[in-house]
């Protein structure tokens, strides 16, 4: 009987340890994991003065109307309607720079200034000046002395902006 006993007291504290019911000493070797604070973040700001460079296209639609013609020939004629509404149409390259400033207002408003300057290339010409030749006055000929052309080169623009800086900052 005393070794049933002795049996069942080894077999029920072994089974004890297995299932943490021993002593809980068995990780006191083990180190404490060492947590550390994130490293502090400077407040953003939107102060600050940027400059780039642009690359893109420039399209052109500038539209001719003739509404009178006065000369020595004529005095305060009607333009021929064959030829008084001609169109000037055309795309070009266009490179630039771009600078501007900005200023933070408060902690989530941004304001600033901006200005861009470029150039494309753009030309078209029309043989005669519109309305003044057509079927009324002499077609083809008064075609050929003259000629019409719109020139596109330089352009530039100023702008103020305002807007939350809060729409662009990413949530953590």
């Amino acid at each position: 009987m005393r070794r049933l006993f002795s049996t069942c007291l080894a077999t029920c504290l072994g089974a004890g340890f297995a299932y943490g019911l021993g002593p809980a000493a068995l990780a006191a070797d083990m180190s404490a994991p060492m947590l550390k604070a994130p490293p502090a973040v400077a407040p953003a700001t939107w102060t600050g003065a940027y400059a780039g460079a642009s690359l893109g296209g420039r399209w052109s639609d500038a539209d001719w109307t003739t509404t009178g013609i006065a000369g020595p020939l004529f005095q305060s004629a009607s333009p021929d309607p064959s030829t008084a509404f001609p169109s000037f149409n055309r795309a070009t390259p266009r490179a630039g720079i771009f600078y501007g400033y900005n200023w933070q207002v408060g902690s989530s408003w941004v304001v600033g200034l901006e200005s861009d300057l470029a150039w494309g290339n753009s030309t078209q010409t029309i043989t005669g000046i519109p309305g003044t030749y057509g079927t009324s006055f002499g077609g083809i000929a008064a075609s050929a002395a003259d000629s019409t052309q719109v020139k596109e080169g330089w352009d530039a623009s100023s702008r103020v902006r305002a807007g939350s800086r809060r729409a662009n900052m990413a949530r953590v």
